[in-house]
């Protein structure tokens, strides 16, 4: 297994996507608005990083998250 920092507009990508592959087959989830998600790791729209700083993670396992 390897830990990688999401770094790339494409590993942020694969990262918001990742519940949707992990709950699709739960009738109870509810997918969030992937927009809301993009704003929430963006510094310029979401005040929390004012005082904060995120560091997302993927985990790759046979090259898949």
């Amino acid at each position: 297994m390897k830990i990688v920092p999401v770094k790339t507009k494409k590993d942020l990508k694969k990262f918001i996507k990742l519940p949707f592959q992990l709950y699709k087959d739960d009738p109870n989830w509810v997918a969030p608005l992937i927009i809301d998600q993009k704003h929430m790791f963006n510094s310029q729209k979401n005040p929390y990083y004012q005082h904060s700083e995120v560091q997302p993670f993927l985990a790759f396992r046979n090259n898949k998250v």
